[in-house]
């Protein structure tokens, strides 16, 4: 703890050739800076009960209530001290226990980021269209693999809280594992699991999976690929393993075999 009290004081640690001689790409700075203090507001809108609207999506817009205060850099790298505090114009407004609060919960969700805990990320965020923004932002904090520079966070005493190479990974590809079941009112298990593998197309903003079954699929957010994927299972469960195999072509015929033998209704 700072002694700003909530683990207020992080900080931005840049790493490679360039930052080693304490310099980084104003660019990169800035970016990074800029995409923290749009999760910190939107922790705030998430905090306080308001929805996501044009302002709360782009996170820019009017004045946040913290803002990001930016020390005077350390040594070790380019090594950036960010402290969240109050905005200047909305000062004793604020109290003492929301900023705590904030605090916390940014350091919660960049640790779900860093160890890829989804159930922990929607504790934090329990918004699919909150979590969604996070993760788009903390994305757009972390500079470009090929750039040659790494970002970590850390809190004041320099523990890592995220470090930028493992969630990069985290964020841009993702194992969906799904081993139940629900269709036409009766509970079905696979074992073992089905996996799917997505990742995150940067180009096209899409996020793409593909595995069992020959499912592919394309969504805009991360927060839609579970949903996608358990209607196109559904889908296929319908209309292929429960069809008589009699009216099935060959291809079909398959699909419905490798259903059958991988999904099994279950008792309870």
């Amino acid at each position: 703890m700072s002694e700003h009290g909530g683990g207020q004081v992080f900080l931005l640690h840049f790493r490679g050739a360039d930052a080693e001689r304490r310099a980084v790409p104003a660019d990169l700075l800035l970016r990074s800076v800029a995409s923290v203090q749009r999760i910190v507001r939107l922790l705030d809108s998430f905090r306080r009960g308001r929805p996501l609207n044009r302002h709360a999506r782009n996170a820019r817009g009017g004045r946040p209530r913290f803002a990001l205060l930016c020390r005077v850099s350390k040594g070790g790298g380019y090594v950036q001290p960010i402290e969240i505090g109050r905005h200047p114009v909305y000062g004793s407004h604020v109290e003492d226990d929301d900023l705590e609060a904030i605090a916390l919960d940014f350091r919660r969700s960049a640790e779900a980021i860093n160890s890829g805990d989804d159930d922990l990320l929607s504790r934090v965020v329990p918004d699919p269209g909150h979590r969604e923004l996070f993760i788009e932002n903390y994305r757009a904090a972390l500079p470009p693999i090929s750039g040659g520079i790494a970002l970590r966070i850390e809190d004041e005493s320099g523990q890592t809280i995220l470090d930028g190479k493992i969630a990069v990974k985290w964020m841009n590809e993702i194992i969906i594992e799904r081993r139940e079941f629900s269709f036409c009112n009766k509970i079905y298990r696979a074992d073992p699991p089905l996996r799917f593998r997505a990742s995150f197309d940067p180009h096209h903003r899409l996020y793409d999976l593909e595995g069992d079954f020959g499912i592919e699929i394309s969504v805009e957010s991360r927060s839609e690929l579970t949903e996608a994927l358990d209607s196109m299972i559904e889908m296929l469960w319908s209309e292929y393993a429960l069809e008589n195999p009699e009216r099935l072509t060959g291809d079909a015929r398959i699909l419905r075999r490798q259903l059958r033998d991988k999904i099994r209704e279950t008792w309870r």
